[in-house]
């Protein structure tokens, strides 16, 4: 129902930052999709739908964060992203935090047994970064092989 608008807010989210420099297809509709089709259908981890939440106002999407399984122990969040008009609201720390309060439940309750959750963002996303900061999230390493300027 919400795909076109999700794929349109992610794209405008990740297109300006670095990760469109390490994988282009941030930078285009058809190839933004691709990745969102990509962690839908189960390409990168099993696809957490409960748990990944989609944020309205007005009938409009105004935010996303997915959810996901890269193997059975390891939750993931691989993208948060919120609509321009709608940022600097703590919209993303919400979906996050609400996500990540789900996957925690699931833990919690029995329904799922992992060792972490975990999300990566560019070093040079300061909002990100803050974001995860600030709902709990440690720094614990960086990836070498991820293109720098």
């Amino acid at each position: 129902k919400y795909f076109d608008e999700v794929v349109n807010i992610v794209s405008e989210s990740f297109k300006e930052q670095n990760d469109a420099k390490f994988d282009s297809r941030f930078l285009t509709f058809e190839g933004t999709s691709d990745i969102v089709l990509k962690i839908t259908e189960g390409v990168y981890g099993k696809f957490l739908t409960e748990e990944t939440k989609i944020l309205t106002y007005n009938n409009k999407v105004a935010g996303i964060c997915f959810a996901n399984l890269t193997n059975s122990s390891i939750a993931n969040i691989p993208i948060v992203a919120v609509n321009k008009k709608y940022r600097e609201k703590s919209l993303g720390k919400y979906l996050l935090k609400t996500v990540v309060t789900d996957i925690s439940r699931l833990v919690i309750t029995g329904k799922m047994t992992l060792s972490e959750i975990n999300a990566s963002c560019d070093s040079d996303n300061k909002p990100a970064y803050k974001m995860y900061i600030a709902i709990g999230f440690k720094e614990n390493y960086s990836y070498k092989h991820a293109y720098k300027n």
